[in-house]
């Protein structure tokens, strides 16, 4: 069965590239450490010397924060304003790396020159793809919840029960949840188009993997609900483990330092197996 084929092919072939799974980890890491050097020193200048900032890594103090935001307002501010751009910035970084994964994945060779000048000649196209890609997720959002509105703002001019709002809300994200796992697969598809056909354009390939997801909509579905169960399950396990680790113990903050690295590598390499399968998936066709 294809599926499995590819869903199996494409993890033995995401192992194969260490070297290049902990080169991108060590990215992630420099921005991480970048962004919480920059937190935590911002937080620390606004809270001054009080030993509530020592407590709350183990208990949440409501007023505290209310206080300090009352009087740091504007640092507060300012570290959101930069956390946007972190976000932004780590988008677009995203979209340069994939140029060079897909092209290490497809030549079955990692070398760094190499990775970066895919990176860099498929940026244009594969950012392209990308905005399109944000396109569909607003226009999908917005065809989906502003019906849910106005249906709700219907219902509650009539008798109705709770279980009813309840009802309407689930089908909204789970229809949401569907179309969004949809638009995350064409994306993947048109850069794997754009990369195997040496092609510009970027509607021609959007269209080509609208087309293949929905022509093949079981077997790409099916092998992308397969990929992501691994992420499910590590986010579950981490949530756990974070839960149960003691944050105020100089153990418990390196213990969940560790795991939070290791999370992160976990995340990447299987990050490197979805595109590994899906490019299986697309040659089977």
């Amino acid at each position: 069965m294809d599926i499995i084929k590819s869903y199996i092919k494409g993890l033995f072939k995401s192992i194969r590239f260490p070297r290049m799974i902990l080169m991108l980890y060590s990215i992630n890491f420099g921005l991480a450490i970048l962004l919480a050097t920059l937190f935590f020193s911002s937080l620390k200048g606004a809270a001054g010397q009080s030993l509530e900032l020592e407590t709350i890594l183990n208990d949440f103090n409501y007023t505290f924060f209310v206080d300090l935001m009352n009087q740091s307002g504007d640092v507060f501010k300012n570290i959101f304003k930069q956390i946007k751009w972190f976000v932004i910035v780590y988008w677009f970084l995203n979209v340069f790396l994939t140029g060079g994964i897909l092209q290490t994945i497809t030549k079955q060779k990692f070398r760094l020159s190499d990775f970066f000048a895919a990176s860099g000649s498929n940026f244009f196209r594969f950012f392209g793809t990308s905005i399109i890609n944000l396109l569909l997720h607003v226009f999908v959002a917005l065809i989906i919840y502003i019906p849910m509105f106005y249906i709700i703002k219907a219902l509650s001019l009539g008798f109705t029960t709770e279980n009813s709002y309840y009802f309407i809300g689930i089908t909204a994200l789970l229809l949401h949840t569907f179309f969004f796992f949809i638009i995350v697969m064409i994306n993947d598809y048109s850069k794997l188009y754009l990369l195997s056909l040496n092609s510009k354009n970027i509607f021609k390939a959007v269209w080509r993997a609208t087309k293949f997801v929905f022509s093949k909509l079981f077997q790409t579905y099916s092998l992308f609900i397969l990929l992501i169960l691994p992420v499910i399950a590590i986010f579950y396990l981490y949530i756990s483990l974070y839960g149960d680790i003691e944050m105020a113990t100089t153990f418990g903050i390196i213990a969940m330092f560790f795991i939070q690295q290791i999370f992160i590598l976990l995340r990447i390499w299987l990050r490197v197996w979805i595109f590994s399968s899906e490019i299986e998936l697309s040659s089977y066709q």
